[in-house]
């Protein structure tokens, strides 16, 4: 399969009137080619990451399984350019991950061996990569999702095919130790219905994990639940207790199954997902977590559609979906569809496998949503990318600036030999992550992580490492990570 000139197609398009504000897009072809399956096939794994300057996602092809190939893309000067490519992929195209350095990692399960881990050399390299071992019990590992935060990888999986239990593995970057498995659910697969859980959802924070499974009761059955839990890093050897989001009866065609997940600001969780009870139309929902209640609150939009949530700077939330020849968007909290042209006129027939900005990929967010997805009637698939503007002045989705409110000030005293301080400020709280690196882009030292409230904050740095070592005179950065906002300043530590 070739680029084909690494063709390019924008589409710009822009609907506006006096009650909404200016919608607009731009449509690229990312690739195309013959595939046994859609080439974005599954719905959960982080399949679009962004570092800032580069957008980068993953493709599927290959006329039958057995031999499907895998592809790295990134977005560079306006084009989409294909990278590492890699033989006996085993039913996922891939997933992508962003580490502390924005150095792209790329993550594949094989046919009947374990998975095969990558870490790019150097940030924005599609190319180049470092291989990260991985345990003789992650063997034969299935169904994969994962996130990062802190450069701590969480795997969920099915291990050996023969049982399907759902297990665990968490991976530390900065030493390279591996922990697991943790059994989360034993399958039962003797008795209708059957446990087992698959696409696992993954979004990390400092304490522990967000995870939404779908449940598969039966080998001619459709999903019969979607589950939420939160697993603190230090009791994942405890059974979990999982919430239903959504249940079915298993039989009938019945469907509940979950397709992405996201953490707001305010602390609800949102997750997209079919939903088709006994006798109804299989829909899109959104469903919402209340923080206060621990409450799930469900609201249909449409005809069945793949979705992904995504937050703006402003705390805006908006849903980008497929449907047939379309894409959509939806603006939150009550998930109005965005009046916008009409796709079908380029071609887009049976799109689907839709995947937005993952939370949980390490990414830098943008300004605006953004999402992959292909289209094509099978074997002949495209994969494209769409990203959404709006008109300035009109919502938060146009804004590129840092939100009004937040700083970070150059450290004072600076350069110092003892000690220094580095202000910043938040318009809103929300989560964050301050930090010292070296030129290599090593981390060296943490300051503050975690949930910030708004107005002013202060942080000190003695010129300490992690382990509480003197560090080395020299030229050293810090960085901060709000929301989609990634600030860096330069500092000075003398002898």
């Amino acid at each position: 399969m070739t680029m084909r000139g690494r063709l390019v197609l924008w589409v710009f398009c822009a609907m506006a009137s006096a009650a909404a504000a200016e919608i607009s897009y731009e449509l690229t072809k990312i690739d195309e080619g013959t595939a046994w399956v859609s080439s974005y096939w599954g719905y959960n794994a982080p399949k679009l990451i962004y570092d800032g300057d580069r957008y980068f996602t993953v493709g599927l092809w290959g006329a039958e399984q057995a031999t499907a190939t895998g592809a790295l893309y990134a977005l560079r000067d306006g084009q989409w350019h294909k990278g590492y490519t890699w033989e006996g992929l085993n039913y996922q195209p891939g997933m992508l991950l962003l580490d502390s350095a924005q150095r792209p990692i790329l993550i594949y399960p094989r046919q009947g061996a374990g998975p095969v881990i990558l870490r790019s050399r150097q940030r924005g390299a599609i190319s180049d990569f470092d291989a990260i071992a991985t345990p003789a019990w992650l063997d034969k590992a299935g169904y994969i999702g994962a996130g990062i935060y802190d450069d701590r990888i969480v795997l969920g999986y099915i291990g050996d095919p023969a049982t399907y239990s759902f297990n665990i593995a968490v991976l530390d970057l900065k030493t390279m130790v591996w922990q697991g498995p943790f059994l989360l659910a034993r399958a039962q697969r003797e008795v209708e219905p059957w446990t087992t859980w698959l696409y696992p959802i993954i979004l990390p924070d400092a304490d522990g994990f967000h995870l939404t499974v779908s449940n598969q009761p039966a080998a001619a059955a459709s999903y019969n639940a979607i589950l939420y839990m939160y697993l603190p890093y230090d009791r994942l050897a405890d059974p979990p207790v999982p919430e239903v989001v959504a249940r079915v009866e298993p039989w009938g065609g019945n469907m509940a199954f979950g397709e992405a997940m996201w953490r707001a600001q305010d602390g609800s969780m949102y997750v997209t997902g079919q939903y088709k009870p006994e006798g109804g139309e299989n829909r899109l929902h959104v469903y919402r977590r209340d923080p206060q209640t621990a409450q799930w609150h469900a609201q249909s939009l449409s005809p069945a559609q793949v979705a992904a949530v995504f937050e703006d700077r402003g705390g805006g939330l908006w849903l980008t979906s497929t449907y047939w020849d379309a894409l959509r968007l939806y603006r939150g909290a009550d998930w109005q569809v965005e009046e916008l042209a009409d796709f079908a006129e380029y071609g887009l027939v049976s799109s689907f496998f839709l995947h937005g900005i993952h939370p949980g990929s390490g990414s830098v967010m943008p300004a605006a949503p953004v999402a992959v997805f292909s289209a094509g009637a099978h074997p002949q698939y495209q994969l494209w990318f769409a990203r959404f503007t709006a008109a300035p002045g009109q919502t938060a989705v146009a804004a590129v600036a840092a939100p009004t409110g937040y700083a970070l000030d150059q450290n004072f005293p600076n350069p110092f030999n003892g000690a220094t301080a580095i202000r910043y400020a938040l318009p809103a709280a929300g989560e964050v992550d301050l930090a010292v690196f070296n030129l290599l882009g090593h981390r060296v030292a943490r300051l503050d992580t975690g949930y910030q409230a708004a107005g002013a904050h202060e942080a000190a740095w003695d010129g300490l490492d992690e382990e509480g070592q003197s560090l080395a005179a020299g030229v050293y950065f810090y960085r901060l990570r709000y929301r989609d906002q990634l600030t860096v300043r330069k500092l000075v530590l003398l002898p």
